[in-house]
């Protein structure tokens, strides 16, 4: 074992690790982007914001959300010989009034975000800073409540597969994409399982997690069944 470091208060934040090399040293980031030493577990950043969502390497820029939607992104300039990192910029900005439970995809120098409610939100990335280059209503379903969960609508983070980007809500839908800086939208897909509730209706499945593609094949995992979609 390198090393041993307790959470800090994030022990009960359900987003993934982020593991990384910078400037010639291995790093790994936690929630809301504090950033770990992986030779010893050295905590080289404090976190920068407070949201579920796991954090994304933006070109020198390690991007998070924060509280009521904003994103929120470092700018990593060098790591001293001490170790210590120097930051060139902070930057912080909001376009939307909910929560992001869903990670930030980026691809090509774009950050694309898709809020509870099914607002997608690009950015574009210059620099030490992003600007907002348009935001679009996905109109899925009405985000209906998890059963089970005090979360609703957009959970599952916008995944980038082949040449288009796949964005879900928690009721089956999903919204094809193409990358770049206009909404370009390719096709609109739902799958439909009704189950059995204890509250004595039957409810549409619910989509949390983020699809899988491998070669062909899709993978889409609901509150009750995997699917594979694709040729066979």
């Amino acid at each position: 074992m390198l090393f041993r470091s307790g959470l800090v208060g994030d022990a009960e934040r359900p987003s993934s690790l982020l593991a990384t090399r910078l400037y010639g040293v291995d790093v790994v980031f936690g929630t809301s982007c504090r950033m770990y030493r992986v030779s010893d577990g050295k905590i080289l950043q404090q976190r920068i914001a407070v949201r579920d969502c796991s954090p994304v390497m933006a070109g020198e820029n390690i991007v998070c959300s924060a509280n009521g939607g904003n994103l929120v992104g470092v700018q990593i300039v060098a790591i001293d010989g001490d170790q210590s990192v120097r930051k060139g910029c902070q930057w912080e900005d909001s376009h939307t009034d909910t929560d992001l439970i869903a990670s930030p995809l980026y691809d090509q120098g774009f950050i694309y975000t898709l809020n509870q409610r099914g607002m997608l939100v690009v950015w574009q990335l210059k620099g030490n800073s992003a600007k907002v280059v348009y935001q679009e209503p996905m109109n899925m379903l009405h985000p209906l409540f998890h059963i089970g969960s005090a979360r609703l609508g957009c959970l599952a983070s916008p995944t980038l597969g082949g040449r288009y980007i796949y964005l879900m809500d928690n009721q089956g839908t999903t919204v094809v994409i193409e990358p770049g800086d206009k909404f370009k939208q390719v096709a609109v897909n739902r799958i439909e399982n009704f189950l059995s509730r204890d509250i004595m209706v039957n409810m549409q499945e619910t989509f949390s997690a983020c699809p899988v593609f491998d070669g062909s094949h899709i993978y889409m995992r609901g509150e009750d069944v995997l699917y594979c979609i694709g040729e066979r």
